[in-house]
């Protein structure tokens, strides 16, 4: 009787122990999706922003209202700005009263095709982001486009993570290019002229040396 009696206690103390370490690593394992949903959330932040530090602002234009619907449900859970329309020309008319960081404009539409809406783009806000839509099976004109100046291309039917890739990489692109614009100013602001002692003849004439030696490969002992 005390053999059975000891051999309880000793399988109610084996089950209580296991019972405890299962419970420290439920606790420690129902943290981790905490964690790694802010870390990915931080990451994310990242990609939303746009040239001007603030959320990026997508301008979306297809003459399909579900592509339209898709896209604006799909950029909005990510944390973007969306504006839609129907049309090329609304798209014209839109950018003449708001700013925007990125277009994802279809190729074929009434009116004003995604390829004239690309030029006029490209000629009265030449930085400003360019994404095409296509068919599947139809890449050739939009590859013709990414020549002209189009960031890429997006092909329907829709990939929800690789449209996610190319706008992240696409603002985040952008972002980097204002980044490097602004600290060659500040840079050229920095080591101007304008910060060297002297006023006299011969300073100008350093000046004037040192400018022209600055726009050759020579070395300078």
């Amino acid at each position: 009787g005390r053999h059975h009696e000891r051999r309880a206690e000793r399988s109610d103390a084996t089950h209580s122990a296991h019972n405890a370490h299962s419970a420290k690593l439920l606790a420690s394992s129902s943290k981790i999706p905490v964690n790694s949903t802010r870390n990915s959330r931080r990451s994310l932040e990242k990609h939303q922003n746009g040239a001007g530090g603030g959320v990026a602002r997508i301008l979306i234009v297809d003459d399909e209202e579900s592509i339209r619907e898709f896209l604006d449900i799909m950029l909005r859970k990510e944390g973007y700005e969306v504006t839609c329309v129907e049309d090329g020309q609304k798209a014209i008319d839109m950018l003449k009263k708001k700013s925007f960081d990125l277009i994802i404009s279809d190729l074929q539409m009434p009116n004003v095709t995604g390829i004239e809406l690309l030029k006029h783009v490209k000629e009265t806000q030449p930085d400003l982001l360019f994404m095409m839509i296509t068919a599947f099976g139809t890449t050739e004109s939009a590859v013709e486009a990414m020549k002209m100046g189009a960031y890429d291309y997006i092909t329907k039917p829709f990939k929800i993570d690789e449209v996610r890739i190319i706008i992240a990489n696409a603002l985040r692109s952008k972002n980097l290019e204002v980044e490097n614009r602004t600290l060659k100013k500040e840079l050229t602001k920095e080591y101007s002229f304008q910060n060297l002692v002297g006023n006299s003849e011969t300073m100008h004439r350093i000046y004037e040396l040192i400018k022209r030696v600055s726009q050759t490969p020579t070395n300078v002992l």
